[in-house]
């Protein structure tokens, strides 16, 4: 409620307060080319939206990493820990939304890069090479791993157990990447064709410039809440 406040305050008063040249024309031109970018994207499909956010959002996990030892560096250790707790946000944020974007856009090289890596293949084939090391060193850690295992199974084949794990791993953790990266994908789908469809009914009936409709429409709902609470 507050940051919306902010915002349309800086709004109206960089819109209508500020008079004198050259802060006026550089403002309107920067408005102007917001308000043309909200015109252009009305017409564009989300899902192309969303390829454009999921490469911004790897962008913004690049830089929160950077960010983030930056700000365990510098800055005193009680600061640190307020600042680092938004950048994290901020950064999980970013991570499930690029993963669950290229899950549903770019299924076949998501699924490629999950599975076939050598971190995944050692996962996957982790009992048979356990077992092959207690083989060739003598140790046991094939029981130590997989004995909780045995005891649902009724056997410790190397077979059963090295098919069950690899079930496991291939169904079980695909699945839930389904899981995490339906809701938010489809979310987020929703909301930018929500906002497309927004912008076209506000050009058609209510003001060609757009983001004066827009805050217009988020000063009421800011006198609204204010109402009812």
């Amino acid at each position: 409620m507050v940051i919306l406040g902010v915002i349309i305050a800086i709004y109206v008063f960089a819109r209508k307060a500020v008079i004198n040249e050259p802060f006026k024309g550089q403002i309107d031109l920067a408005l102007a080319n917001v308000n043309n970018y909200l015109s252009t994207i009305k017409s564009v499909k989300p899902s192309f939206i969303l390829n454009s956010l999921s490469k911004l959002a790897m962008k913004i996990v690049i830089y929160s990493l950077f960010l983030f030892i930056l700000i365990l560096t510098v800055f005193p250790k009680n600061i640190a820990l307020k600042i680092s707790t938004l950048v994290s946000v901020v950064f999980v944020f970013s991570m499930l939304l690029n993963f669950s974007v290229d899950w549903n856009q770019k299924h076949k090289k998501s699924v490629k890069e999950l599975f076939f890596n050598i971190q995944s293949i050692i996962l996957i084939l982790a009992p048979t090479l356990i077992c092959l090391f207690d083989f060739l060193v003598g140790t046991n850690y094939y029981d130590f791993f997989f004995k909780d295992l045995f005891s649902i199974i009724k056997t410790e084949s190397i077979l059963v157990v090295q098919l069950i794990w690899l079930l496991f791993f291939s169904i079980f953790i695909y699945l839930g990447f389904w899981i995490v990266a339906i809701p938010i994908y489809f979310t987020l789908y929703v909301l930018i064709l929500l906002f497309t469809l927004t912008i076209r009914l506000i050009e058609k009936y209510i003001d060609i410039h757009i983001l004066d409709a827009i805050i217009a429409i988020l000063t009421l709902f800011c006198v609204f809440l204010k109402a009812l609470y």
